[in-house]
């Protein structure tokens, strides 16, 4: 028989500019319930944490709470009511509860942008045999995030929900040492892509190590935490994102080889001598330099005419669509979503070690959903229709 038993040692609060402020704790029956104030600095991502006999704080899953939890705007009379035994065998010893706050991602406040839809064709005749056919596609009116997805937008992610990655769940994320991919273990979202862990400094820098289903689960938490249907952008949309809308720009900046102006985080002189590629290597964008071995903070370089960041390297990104080699042969005009299954997801954008061919706005990588490694991370957008 499963049983509560514990005793409420103490409750405490953590929160920006400690606006969690009059909480109070009980244990009724077979639950837990905590009332609190949320006061100034605006809405939060408000999760409960707890620890039983000292052992480390963890987040208490969704599904056994209710309440004030998630995306909580400010005021008085909030309560969490949490039910330890839908997820704990029991409950005993000495128990501690928090509750955990943090500031909303800059992407969700104030970093979608608006792309007003257009046609512009797609693909490129001098790429890749799956850039091929090219085609006029029809895109709506989307919003995409300006930045890419930070260190620190995904940590208020995995606070608020406990959520644990495919990194951390598989045994690691792979690492590239400028011959072969290895798997690394023990890496994961917290590290940077030589596997060494970030420090706070890194926090505005864009995530990686996340697989697609990863990308997938931080879309769905914004979605139930705002009531704004947030996604992972499709593949067309990127494009036209990318190459300036019905420009069709080779690169996000432009149609010019970066040498003089720094455009962007890219496979540079400085990768190429950490990685010990030669100079007869075409994996380098030589001459060129943008200050970073590997990923930059996101807006350290002038956005595209849109306005957006990084969309041409720092980190490559997750697309919302199953990869098929003869797509663009189908024809899709009209918002395509890609096949409707597969065994890949699409990845955009060229990073920090790719290519100059893997960079262009055109060029189609790819990668299983459960794939996670140094050089990908991912952006947001939504629609409103």
């Amino acid at each position: 028989m499963k049983l509560i038993t514990a005793l409420l040692l103490f409750g405490s609060m953590y929160a920006s500019a400690q606006s969690i402020q009059h909480v109070d704790y009980k244990i009724d029956n077979d639950q837990v319930v905590v009332d609190y104030d949320l006061m100034d600095g605006g809405a939060q991502n408000i999760s409960l944490q707890y620890s039983i006999n000292n052992s480390i704080w963890k987040s208490v899953p969704l599904h056994a709470c209710n309440g004030d939890l998630g995306v909580v705007e400010t005021g008085k009379g909030k309560r969490i009511v949490w039910l330890p035994l839908t997820h704990l065998e029991n409950l005993s010893g000495q128990l501690k509860v928090r509750v955990y706050g943090t500031n909303l991602p800059q992407s969700i406040n104030t970093s979608m942008l608006l792309v007003k839809g257009g046609l512009f064709l797609m693909g490129n005749l001098q790429g890749k045999e799956d850039e091929k056919p090219i085609r006029y596609v029809k895109i709506n009116n989307f919003y995409i995030s300006k930045f890419e997805v930070t260190v620190s937008d995904f940590r208020a992610f995995i606070n608020s929900t406990g959520y644990k990655t495919d990194a951390e769940k598989k045994g690691g994320s792979y690492i590239f040492n400028g011959e072969r991919w290895e798997l690394k273990k023990g890496v994961n979202w917290k590290f940077d892509p030589s596997g060494s862990p970030r420090t706070d400094m890194e926090d505005n820098h864009p995530v990686v190590h996340v697989s697609w289903n990863d990308a997938q689960a931080y879309c769905n938490w914004l979605k139930n935490s705002t009531g704004k249907a947030y996604r992972l952008p499709t593949e067309a949309e990127w494009e036209y994102a990318a190459g300036n809308a019905d420009k069709h720009t080779k690169f996000s900046w432009g149609n010019y080889q970066p040498f003089n102006i720094r455009v962007s985080n890219l496979a540079d002189e400085n990768t190429a001598s950490v990685l010990k590629w030669t100079k007869s290597s075409d994996r380098i964008f030589w001459g060129y330099q943008d200050g970073f071995v590997f990923t930059a903070p996101v807006g350290s370089y002038t956005p595209n005419d849109l306005g957006i960041h990084d969309l041409t390297g720092n980190v490559a990104e997750w697309c919302s669509d199953w990869y098929l080699p003869n797509y663009y042969n189908q024809n899709q005009k009209d918002n395509p979503l890609g096949p409707p299954k597969g065994h890949a997801k699409i990845v955009r954008g060229g990073s920090w070690e790719s290519s100059p061919k893997e960079t262009l706005t055109s060029s189609r990588s790819y990668q299983q959903p459960e794939f996670r490694s140094c050089f990908i991370g991912f952006r947001i957008c939504y629609s409103d229709y």
